[in-house]
Parts: structure tokens; sequence; C-alpha cells
């Protein structure tokens, strides 16, 4: 709920403070999420069937902070 609010809250926010303040939410939420992921992984999960799910999603993970984040620079400075 807290990532939904908070990621959908930049839509609607006009002041800076307050939009700095629900990406530092929507941070918190991400965090939380990647979390509860992978301990369900690893509870649901043993040996290899546990490396199988857990390496991609850390791979896939890594891979978009490193597309994702120049995307958004270059769409920021698109204006």
């Amino acid at each position: 709920m807290l990532y939904a609010l908070a990621g959908t809250a930049g839509y609607f926010v006009n002041d800076l403070y307050v939009l700095l303040a629900t990406r530092a939410l929507l941070g918190v939420a991400v965090g939380g999420i990647m979390t509860a992921i992978s301990a369900t992984i690893t509870d649901w999960f043993e040996g290899a069937r546990r490396a199988s799910f857990l390496g991609p999603q850390q791979a896939f993970a890594s891979l978009g902070g490193v597309i994702f984040l120049p995307l958004a620079g270059v769409l920021a400075a698109v204006d």
C-alpha cells in the first residue's frame, strides 16, 4: 500500500519538499518489498532452486538501477 501511495504521489504533488518526502517513503517501501521477496524465496526454496531464484532477482535489480536511473535523468532533461 505504501509503495502504491508513495509511487503515485509524484503525479499529484506540487511542493518539492513533499515530493522529496514521498520519494523517501517510496525508497522505504521498495526496501521492504525487496526484503520480503528475498525472505519469502529463502523460506520456500532450498539449495540450487533457491539460488536459481535469488541470482536472477539480484541481477535484474542491479541491471534496473544501471538502466533506469540514467534513463530517468535523460527523461527529466527532456522535460
